[in-house]
C-alpha cells in the first residue's frame, strides 16, 4: 500500500498537468458561465434603455400634440370670439374666484353640473378622457379629475 501511495505521489510530481487538468477545465467552464451572465445583464440593460427611449419619444410626441392643441384653441378663440362669450360667472354661495394651478384640489361644489362644460368640441378642445371633465371656473377653463377634484390642466382667460 505504501509503495502504491509513493508511486501516485511521484506521478503527480512528474506530470503536474494531469493532476491540474480537471481544475483548469472547471475554471474555464466557470469563466464561460460568468461571460454568459455578463452578456445577459448587458442585453437586459440595453432592452431597458430602449424602452426608456421609446417612452421618452412617446412623451415628446404627446407634449408636441398638447402644445399644438393649445395653439389651435387660442387661434380658434381669436377668430370665433362669439363662441367664447358666455354669461357672467357666478361662484357658489360663500366662495369667490382665486387663480388655481395644476394639482390644486377643487371643492366639489365647483364641479357640479352647472359648472361643467360639455361642448368642448365647439371650443376646439380634445376629449377630456375617462374620469375627467372640463369645468368653468371664473374666466378660466379647468380640466379636472372627477374622482378627487384635482386640477389636471388650466386654460387661463378662456372665456370672455
Amino acid at each position: 500500500m505504501r509503495k502504491l501511495l509513493i508511486a501516485a505521489l511521484a506521478a503527480t510530481a512528474l506530470f503536474p498537468g494531469v493532476a491540474a487538468a480537471q481544475g483548469h477545465g472547471h475554471y474555464r467552464h466557470e469563466q464561460q458561465q460568468l461571460n454568459r451572465e455578463r452578456r445577459q445583464v448587458i442585453n437586459e440593460r440595453r432592452a431597458v434603455n430602449n424602452q426608456r427611449r421609446v417612452i421618452n419619444n412617446e412623451r415628446r410626441l404627446v407634449n408636441n400634440e398638447r402644445r399644438g392643441v393649445n395653439r389651435n384653441w387660442r387661434a380658434y378663440r381669436e377668430t370665433h370670439r362669439q363662441v367664447f362669450t358666455r354669461p357672467a360667472y357666478i361662484a357658489p354661495r360663500g366662495y369667490s374666484y382665486r387663480r388655481v394651478v395644476v394639482g390644486y384640489r377643487l371643492n366639489p361644489v365647483f364641479w357640479g353640473r352647472s359648472y361643467r362644460v360639455y361642448d368642448y368640441g365647439n371650443f376646439g378642445l380634445p376629449w377630456p378622457g375617462r374620469g375627467r371633465a372640463y369645468v368653468r371656473y371664473g374666466d378660466d377653463l379647468l380640466l379636472i379629475n372627477v374622482y378627487n377634484g384635482r386640477v389636471l390642466r388650466v386654460y387661463e382667460d378662456f372665456f370672455y
